[in-house]
């Protein structure tokens, strides 16, 4: 199967499974994130971030429901974008940031780590095996 016929069916999936009536829960604005670069088969490095977060540049359904041309990291100006420009820089190994594949481990945001464990717990449950 074609990488990216794979992922934007990945991207599918998860914007139905989010526009789902019964997945309902307080910081459903939060959106959701999947790909934070271009996806490639077989990376030599994959970074993998646990949940979006409120660091994460603001939710946009057309935007990121979309795989990314270029790799968030290189322009945009986040906290962790900045933190991940200059380890890379500092160890001479640009190219590595620039040729990874960044996603997540769960692709719905919310605003922290706690926001998300205090969800309930069948739901909460339920969108991570789904992950």
């Amino acid at each position: 199967m074609d990488i990216d016929i794979w992922a934007e069916a990945l991207l599918k999936e998860v914007c139905e499974k989010w526009e789902t009536p019964g997945y309902r829960y307080a910081f459903k604005d939060c959106g959701f994130r999947v790909f934070y670069s271009p996806v490639h088969l077989s990376p030599e490095l994959m970074l993998i971030g646990y949940n979006p977060g409120k660091d994460d540049k603001p939710f946009s359904k057309e935007e990121d429901s979309e795989i990314p041309e270029v790799h968030e990291y290189l322009y945009h100006d986040s906290r962790i974008a900045k933190k991940m420009k200059y380890l890379f820089e500092s160890i001479e190994r640009e190219d590595w940031l620039a040729d990874s594949v960044k996603l997540n481990l769960l692709f719905f945001g919310s605003e922290d780590d706690t926001q998300w464990e205090n969800m309930d717990r069948n739901l909460r449950d339920e969108l991570e095996i789904f992950c």
